[in-house]
């Protein structure tokens, strides 16, 4: 089995603008490409866990999220690593569409759980860094260690890498 490091996107490697789906509007946090590097050469399976209820709302398609995730991956080529998969949940029980579903939306922990099956990691050696209260109670239902993002993505996952 494999470990992990999970992120939330939103807050934690991007500024935090609301229902991004644009690269052009996608601005890197600090570091954070330094920090998947760095968990990437420790052989960390790096897997993106975010709500992004935009999609159920209709500010945009899944299809957005999935070139956008092609374009957040290219801008990591030049530091030769990679998120390995991107993991979203667009359910919101405000706008109940039946194809999503809440089991995904944090605070449930859902989306760990699928990652685990999908990609064979080891919950107990993985860890999250989020930026909100939901991304921690998500992680803890989970069974993966959590640290809040603070200033420094890079200092606080060489912290627990």
């Amino acid at each position: 089995m494999k470990k992990c490091l999970f992120l939330d996107r939103d807050g934690t490697i991007n500024k935090n603008l609301g229902y991004i789906y644009k690269y052009e509007n996608f601005i890197w946090l600090k570091d954070a490409k330094k920090a998947i590097q760095y968990a990437y050469k420790k052989n960390y399976l790096i897997v993106i866990i975010s709500n992004q209820s935009g999609v159920s709302r209709g500010y945009f398609k899944k299809k957005d999220c999935d070139l956008l995730n092609l374009k957040i991956n290219e801008s990591l080529k030049k530091f030769k690593c990679k998120i390995h998969k991107f993991y979203y949940a667009f359910y919101h029980p405000s706008f109940k569409k039946k194809k999503y579903k809440a089991v995904y939306r944090k605070p449930n922990p859902g989306l760990f759980f699928l990652a685990k099956n999908e990609m064979n990691i080891d919950l107990s050696k993985s860890f999250m860094i989020g930026d909100l209260k939901s991304d921690q109670i998500a992680a803890k239902k989970a069974g993966v260690k959590f640290k809040f993002k603070k200033k420094n993505l890079f200092k606080e996952v060489r912290s627990i890498i």
